[in-house]
């Protein structure tokens, strides 16, 4: 049990350290990405056809990493396990960063809660997650919580629910 428990703390220690690492090698570069908390930040959006996408891409992001990282395509938001997800190099969202062989951080684009690339898309699917969690205390994993702190004050809260409908609302009507 013990061992077990030491064994933990190292790995924990580690993840901490891997992380620092990140952010410090962030700032240090004047990159635009942030790490915090194991989350990386700070993709770039913009606005097509009435609709909030991810500009970065996944080479972009991989050129800003420090020597020894990569983006990895195996992580899995929805179910928080490493298992092969299908490939866009298009698509930063939930992607991991891995050091190794071990995932040392998770890409999150705040509002693209499905990680489909689409901030708050038609409204349909990343806005129906927020709803839920808020309204019916859904389940979400931690990654989801992360992307749905939409005006990133460490709440999720109507607020959130409310920037969600605003520019789900937008994007509507740019649509009709």
């Amino acid at each position: 049990e013990a061992k077990t428990r030491t064994e933990q703390s190292q790995k924990e220690e580690e993840t901490t350290l891997t992380t620092m690492d990140l952010e410090t090698h962030f700032l240090t570069n004047n990159s635009k990405y942030k790490c915090k908390y194991g989350y990386i930040t700070g993709i770039t959006l913009e606005e097509v056809e009435g609709h909030l996408k991810t500009k970065d891409t996944v080479k972009d992001l991989e050129s800003e990493l420090p020597d020894g990282y990569s983006v990895s395509f195996k992580y899995n938001v929805t179910t928080e396990k490493d298992e092969n997800v299908q490939e866009d190099e298009n698509i930063c969202s939930g992607m991991a960063i891995t050091k190794g062989n071990e995932i040392v951080a998770r890409v999150v684009v705040y509002g693209d809660i499905n990680c489909n690339g689409k901030i708050l898309d038609g409204g349909v699917l990343d806005v129906t997650k927020i709803v839920d969690y808020i309204e019916k205390k859904k389940n979400v994993t931690d990654f989801q919580k992360q992307a749905m702190n939409i005006n990133q004050d460490s709440y999720i809260d109507d607020l959130d629910k409310n920037l969600a409908l605003q520019y789900t609302s937008k994007s509507m009507n740019n649509i009709e």
